[in-house]
């Protein structure tokens, strides 16, 4: 196996992520973290062939070196990884960037450079990364004409939802949770760009990512890991907006007053609570959930942080565990799956499987995907 090395160098350059990484490279963007990742020095197959240690810790074997020490930094890969677990592990392929570039809200910037023989220099990245990455006012045009379909007709969609109604009213899970697929086919490529830039002025309080094809903006932080810091924020239970203050002030009261919606939020909460748990020194939830509002729906949302105990689990570790929440599959976990396989006819790819970065320390975030949508060429899944 080649020896890669990563080198990270603190930068005074307040770089444009989304201009940086182009139509081809990494994005991840939140509350003013970001980074933004070009070109392929590796890529890394999770919970494939690889025993439980290689999956925690995917880039042990690049030499890091970095004169920034922070959560981000040294070598790191991004990925989507895959709805469904596969001899219940946790797969997916991870993409370890050439060249990374890194803001953190303490201000810090750093450029990373990862990949074989003795490292570039630095520094001369980062002046043609600043050179090269200035922001574009008018990205690719936008296609002028699409068409949206679905794979699944609207009378077989509402008979997989009647039949796993019934499924649950039989006792044979506690909650489902049913997706369908909707396909914009567009006259010209669709610019990624674009996409990234609207996703992040309308939802700038999510999670905003551009992995090799899967973009999106996420709400719901899946599991964050930053050395001993653990954070999640579980989310289940939504409603939408009204332009009207007083009406969308009822509406957000009756989804935190809603029996059916706490009860559908608590057992995501409980799930991730004691999954956690038994890795935790500490951990504590809210006790009361809170309405967490965007720009066109109401969310029940409750954030769980706690303090890991030694040896730390790299953040993939967690992610593994956790996956799929009741959010997002349901509950007891295999019932659910064993519904979604008869019912929803489609294949999932990465939609609501975990999306986001690790770094060479197990330090990332991996938000859950949902509100995104696969992007190739000219055609939007």
């Amino acid at each position: 196996m080649t020896t890669l090395h990563a080198v990270t160098r603190r930068v005074d350059l307040d770089l444009d992520p989304i201009a940086l990484a182009g139509d081809h490279g990494v994005v991840w963007m939140h509350d003013g973290f970001a980074l933004a990742g070009i070109g392929r020095a590796t890529t890394i197959d999770i919970g494939v062939d690889a025993p439980p240690t290689t999956e925690a810790t995917p880039l042990a074997h690049i030499d890091s070196h970095s004169d920034l020490v922070r959560a981000g930094t040294g070598a790191i890969a991004f990925g989507a990884l895959d709805f469904r677990r596969r001899a219940d592990r946790l797969t997916g392929t991870l993409v370890v960037p050439e060249v990374v570039y890194g803001r953190d809200r303490d201000g810090n910037r750093w450029i990373t450079w990862i990949g074989a023989g003795p490292p570039d220099d630095v520094h001369a990245i980062s002046a043609r990364l600043a050179a090269g990455a200035a922001p574009r006012p008018t990205p690719a045009d936008a296609p002028s004409t699409y068409a949206i379909a679905t794979t699944r007709a609207a009378d077989a969609w509402c008979a997989s939802v009647a039949a796993t109604r019934d499924a649950l009213r039989a006792g044979v899970a506690r909650k489902v949770v049913l997706a369908r697929d909707v396909v914009i086919t567009c006259d010209t490529p669709i610019p990624r760009e674009r996409v990234l830039r609207r996703l992040l002025r309308n939802y700038a309080a999510c999670y905003v990512f551009a992995m090799p094809t899967l973009i999106g903006a996420s709400p719901e932080l899946l599991v964050a890991r930053r050395d001993d810091l653990v954070r999640s924020q579980p989310m289940a239970g939504t409603t939408g907006r009204s332009p009207d203050p007083a009406a969308d002030a009822r509406l957000a009261a009756s989804l935190l007053a809603s029996h059916k919606d706490r009860t559908e939020h608590q057992i995501t909460i409980d799930m991730v609570h004691d999954t956690l748990l038994s890795w935790c020194s500490y951990l504590d939830a809210e006790t009361e959930p809170q309405v967490v509002s965007l720009a066109n729906l109401h969310h029940l949302a409750t954030s769980v942080e706690g303090r890991l105990s030694q040896p730390l689990p790299s953040v993939l570790e967690l992610v593994a565990a956790l996956h799929p929440t009741p959010a997002v599959g349901g509950d007891p976990r295999a019932a659910a799956l064993a519904l979604i396989d008869e019912h929803e006819g489609i294949d999932r790819g990465s939609y609501a499987a975990p999306v986001g970065w690790i770094d060479h320390q197990g330090n990332g975030e991996f938000a859950v995907g949902v509100r995104s949508a696969d992007i190739r060429d000219n055609v939007a899944r």
